[in-house]
């Protein structure tokens, strides 16, 4: 399964794990891509973006890609929460108006202060 964005769009993420009431979320995710290769979309969190995955959540088999901006946003997993098999690709673009370079975004379990990694 591929899911994608037209051109234009105005979102969190293409694939977006919302906040639980409660302050956790039970996810197993597994076997698709997520894409944007559209021009003019803007994405706060990346094309993918993952909250409070806890207990044993597991992530396998994804793939994102975005032509124009970040990735993956990770915040708040622990627990045992797991990624497995996945894999991003950015091309990033500083004219964009959130000043995307292109990264994976990795918060730590405080979901204070960020960790980058380079793509």
């Amino acid at each position: 399964m591929v899911l994608a964005a037209s051109s234009g769009s105005q979102m969190d993420a293409i694939y977006c794990i919302d906040n639980a009431a409660t302050g956790a979320n039970y996810v197993r995710a597994e076997g698709f891509a997520v894409w944007s290769n559209q021009p003019g979309s803007t994405f706060a969190n990346g094309v993918v973006h993952i909250r409070a995955a806890v207990d044993q959540s597991r992530f396998v088999g994804i793939f994102a890609e975005n032509y124009y901006g970040d990735v993956w946003h990770v915040e708040s997993a622990c627990c045992g929460a797991t990624f497995d098999e996945i894999q991003g690709t950015s091309n990033g673009t500083a004219n964009l108006a959130n000043g995307s370079d292109g990264w994976y975004t990795f918060y730590p379990r405080t979901g204070k202060g960020r960790r980058r990694l380079v793509p």
